[in-house]
């Protein structure tokens, strides 16, 4: 005995595999992405305000921080891995010590003796390398995670005073300052991942602590980023 199909269920045979074909391209980019979502290995740009203690004389002092961070997901860990590279940039702008250059725009802190009388301006950058341990508690649509490390920070100061250099009114030198350090420092904070449309976003606070054998550095980042 013999089956035939003709008509009718043939070509609904054939839409169907047309239909098939048709989706396959989908499927496999929604594949794709998915295996994008849950990739072990994500890259993440940061960006946002800081605060940073560094002396007697410069505390809190606001300034910017990025970052740059690779994340790495080890498959059945509870934990996540995070290398970062960040940039703290300060400016600061005050008085040194004694009888100093009238300047009102100028924040009224006594400077070490050894910066002179005048209006002292400074730029501090510090670049750090860190390697960090994330902890995700998941929340429906949002993530919450924790976050602690550590790593090397290398601080560079320019700065610059304005100095009065004699009786006359007008007589102001200016005379450079340069200087250099690195440290082994510390790091925690807690963050929340979410999506905003088809970006991940992530917003995040870090306390880094910076020991000195003098005075220890303090810095506060509160930054907002993308992530892929």
């Amino acid at each position: 005995m013999r089956l035939v199909m003709t008509g009718t269920p043939l070509r609904h045979a054939r839409l169907v595999a047309l239909a098939a074909l048709a989706a396959a391209p989908l499927a496999a980019q929604d594949l794709e992405r998915e295996a994008r979502r849950d990739s072990p290995v994500r890259v993440s740009l940061s960006l946002g305000p800081s605060v940073g203690t560094f002396t007697d004389a410069f505390r809190n002092v606001r300034g910017v921080h990025g970052e740059l961070a690779v994340e790495v997901s080890p498959r059945d860990w509870p934990v996540a891995l995070r290398g970062e590279f960040g940039l703290h940039r300060f400016n600061f702008e005050g008085l040194g010590s004694g009888q100093c250059l009238n300047n009102p725009g100028a924040q009224q802190t006594a400077l070490p003796a050894e910066y002179g009388c005048g209006v002292y301006r400074t730029r501090d950058d510090v670049v750090s390398g860190t390697l960090n341990v994330t902890a995700p508690l998941h929340l429906g649509p949002v993530t919450a995670y924790a976050i602690a490390g550590a790593g090397t920070y290398a601080l560079t100061e320019r700065a610059r005073l304005l100095a009065a250099c004699g009786a006359a009114a007008n007589c102001v030198q200016t005379v450079d300052f340069h200087t250099s350090w690195s440290r082994i420092g510390y790091n925690a904070g807690g963050g929340l991942t979410f999506r905003m449309g088809v970006l991940q976003m992530f917003a995040e606070a870090r306390y880094h602590y910076l020991p000195g054998s003098v005075r220890a550095a303090h810095m506060i980042p509160v930054t907002i980023g993308i992530t892929r």
